[in-house]
């Protein structure tokens, strides 16, 4: 009777352990998935190293075809898109992306804001400017309310 008790304690604390291990690890729990769809190996590492020491899931796709594919196997709270992907009109990317999962916050990561001509008015993208730095990514967290 004794070791039920205690393994019944034990799992009532096992959250709070996991929580305790996470601190000590330098990790935060999961707070939301998020996709990263960027074509430069640098500007990724950066990303997707903030991203999950901000306590969050985070996949990458190297391309279009990568995105697409990991965007029919799961569900994404935020996706940040690279706008110039090679090969692709970002415009219609973006269009397409927006369609196809209508509950993602996506946000656009480019280089100048400004030279955004193509990109359909009045979907509410938010943008995030490059180099992508810490601070400016916490900004938009805090921006679209991601815990």
């Amino acid at each position: 009777m004794k070791w039920l008790e205690l393994l019944s304690k034990l799992a009532k604390l096992l959250p709070s352990l996991c929580t305790v291990t996470r601190w000590f690890s330098g990790r935060k729990p999961n707070r939301g998935t998020i996709l990263v769809i960027e074509d430069d190996l640098h500007d990724q590492y950066w990303m997707v190293k903030v991203i999950r020491k901000l306590g969050h899931d985070c996949q990458v796709a190297s391309n279009t075809g990568e995105a697409w594919a990991l965007l029919e196997a799961g569900r994404y709270d935020t996706i940040f898109c690279d706008l110039r992907l090679p090969g692709v009109s970002s415009s219609q990317f973006l269009h397409d992306l927006s369609e196809r999962v209508p509950e993602s916050q996506i946000v656009i990561v480019c280089t100048d804001p400004g030279g955004l001509s193509d990109v359909e008015p009045g979907r509410g993208f938010t943008f995030v400017k490059k180099p992508v730095t810490p601070a400016g990514l916490a900004a938009v967290f805090k921006r679209l309310h991601i815990k």
